[in-house]
């Protein structure tokens, strides 16, 4: 456990050094669970194999679907017997492994894990193959909670011999940098009017304004502080003129489902339009639609290119105006 803190510790300490976008998509969180054992006794010798235990985990996602978790796990306290020797003592679990992740909707995602666990029970210790399965629910951005089956398979040393250990818990996670991993929305200067005659008249102007949001996190819809302030030209036109509208277009790249990328790209553009309402821009002036995936304005096999095609589109129509020139 002290190798996992120090691990954890470590990364924590320098997170002021790692950028935005690395910790965006590195989590941590905590588990606990049932264990029990299996080839753990010999036929009718006294044994204790099954416990509570608990552990942590911390890990980095590649993309969408695949990651690296390591775990540390306490898997409670047993009595194994081979018939000649028994011992009594704490089993751990120190494992590092890739973790295959697989969306089922927004908000829930299956995943499966393969690896290799260092062992230690006692004096015996073994390095073992290890497996697990589980079910994560996002309850925001930030957090989610998982529930999770995992194996250890074939630990063998003076007294155990191949004994298999499996474990089921609930778990926490803690996701870095998601509440800041947001795409800025920059609004664009709506042009100054062109100097008018001096004489008193009243003229007729068409103007238009848009606005564009690159880089919206994966799976995310969140307006932060700084897109609010670029909005923030878009919102006085609406106010001052009361016959202008806006269309506001969500898209998104090319992973995920088609069905999946339509239904983000419309709560990315209801975000913005929810916003607007709040400034009390009236909903029957806002046009809201999604796209999916369908209009890229850059590559979807490369990185940067995903991240430009995340974003939203606002546009203000032209439309008619008086002022008058003095």
């Amino acid at each position: 456990m002290k190798k996992l803190a120090v691990l954890i510790s470590a990364a924590l300490v320098s997170g002021g050094l790692i950028s935005t976008s690395v910790l965006a998509e590195t989590y941590m969180g905590g588990k606990i669970g049932y264990g029990w054992l299996e080839d753990s006794c010999s036929i009718g010798s006294d044994c204790d194999d099954d416990a509570f235990g608990l552990g942590l985990y911390l890990g980095y996602n590649f993309g969408d679907y695949i990651g690296l978790e390591a775990s540390y796990d306490f898997l409670g306290e047993y009595r194994i017997n081979n018939g000649s020797y028994f011992s009594e003592q704490n089993l751990t679990a120190l494992s590092l492994g890739p973790r295959v992740i697989f969306p089922v909707s927004d908000d829930v995602s299956i995943f499966g894990k393969v690896g290799a666990a260092y062992m230690d029970f006692g004096d015996e210790n073994d390095t073992v193959f290890t497996g697990g399965v589980g079910l994560e629910y996002a309850v925001n951005d930030s957090s989610a909670v998982r529930f999770e089956y995992q194996r250890f398979q074939n630990m063998s040393d003076d007294i155990a011999s191949g004994l298999d250990a499996n474990f089921i818990t609930v778990g926490y996670t803690y996701k870095f940098g998601q509440a800041a991993y947001v795409a800025p929305i920059v609004a664009a200067v709506i042009p100054e009017p062109e100097p008018q005659p001096v004489q008193p008249m009243v003229v007729t102007k068409a103007s238009t304004a848009k606005v564009s949001s690159e880089t919206f996190a994966n799976n995310s819809a969140e307006l932060t502080a700084a897109d609010v302030a670029d909005l923030q030209s878009t919102v006085d036109t609406l106010k001052a003129y009361p016959q202008s509208t806006a269309v506001i277009v969500g898209h998104t790249d090319a992973s995920g489902s088609d069905a999946y990328n339509q239904k983000l790209s419309e709560k990315r553009a209801q975000a913005v339009a929810s916003y607007l309402q709040s400034q009390g821009i009236d909903a029957d002036r806002l046009a809201v639609s999604g796209k999916g995936e369908t209009q890229p304005i850059a590559d979807n096999s490369t990185k940067a290119g995903r991240e430009k095609n995340r974003r939203v589109e606002v546009t203000i129509p032209s439309f008619e105006y008086q002022e008058t020139a003095n």
